[in-house]
């Protein structure tokens, strides 16, 4: 029912066709986040054996359908599970997700409303799943007891990099805003910002760009928005300062593209969970 009120009484419909922020390359987007957001232990394997995410998440899917099939095998031929009760709320359990992640898939199609957390929804139905797995294996002593220990130093492996993600915010405008402010940018260059494309955004990142400036002094200048490409158009012989709010771009071709223009510049991002989200390139 989750997506159905979702698209029916929220507001995502109306974004379809817009800028919404969730994207989606179709059915494997939905597979990857739902994948990922169930068996984020799964997410060490990923860096060290597959170079493509979208093959990871079909491989991955594969894998929870043929574990599915072999637990139910399991379960029948050597009455793992006792009693009618339990068979049906194994099979109800495994319907409900199949069911559950093919709408979202549907629904992914026309407006994108896959995202890790939106999944949560499911951790309570997957986690009778996979107490089944591990009860399906517990006459195989050894083969249970090693499966218990990789499962649980991969949930402590993962809880540890996640812990370690939140030493820095997401995006740390206010490291940003402090390094400019040391250097006393925000005085001797021209003072640029991110222009977002939505023509809404711009007072509000005009605001967001002199936040934490405003907090470390009394400073009178006016940011100005500027979009990416407009940057190669800057007279070279002018101090310029560009402050990156929300950035999507690729910094190494941006810089690698000002430099080949003839612009001696210099880049600082501050430590951030989102890399090169937040950062601030200046002449020198």
């Amino acid at each position: 029912m989750w997506p159905i009120v979702h698209f029916l009484l929220g507001n995502l419909s109306s974004k379809t066709g817009g800028d919404f922020w969730i994207k989606s390359e179709g059915v494997q987007t939905t597979l990857k986040i739902f994948f990922n957001a169930l068996t984020q232990q799964t997410l060490i394997l990923k860096y060290i054996f597959f170079n493509s995410t979208t093959i990871f998440s079909i491989t991955g899917v594969f894998i929870y359908i043929g574990f599915t099939a072999y637990l139910l095998k399991i379960l029948q031929s050597k009455s793992v599970i006792s009693g009618i009760t339990s068979k049906i709320i194994f099979k109800f359990s495994t319907s409900i997700i199949f069911l559950f992640v093919f709408c979202v898939a549907l629904i992914d199609l026309h407006t994108p409303i896959s995202t890790y957390r939106n999944f949560i929804v499911l951790l309570p139905i997957f986690s009778i799943f996979i107490a089944y797995l591990f009860f399906a294996f517990y006459q195989m002593k050894i083969f249970h007891f090693l499966l218990v220990i990789a499962f649980g130093l991969s949930a402590i492996s993962i809880a540890y990099l996640e812990t370690k993600s939140k030493q820095y915010p997401f995006q740390n405008h206010a490291a940003a805003s402090k390094f400019i402010f040391d250097k006393g940018l925000h005085i001797t260059h021209k003072f640029y910002y991110h222009k977002n494309i939505d023509s809404n955004m711009l007072y509000i990142e005009s605001l967001m760009s002199r936040f934490y400036l405003d907090k470390l002094g009394n400073i009178d200048f006016n940011p100005t928005p500027l979009d990416y490409d407009e940057l190669i158009t800057l007279d070279k012989r002018k101090p310029f300062i560009f402050f990156a709010l929300n950035s999507t771009i690729n910094t190494k071709k941006l810089m690698a593209d000002l430099h080949d223009a003839g612009y001696i510049i210099d880049y600082f991002e501050p430590p951030q969970k989102n890399s090169d989200s937040v950062f601030v390139i200046y002449s020198k």
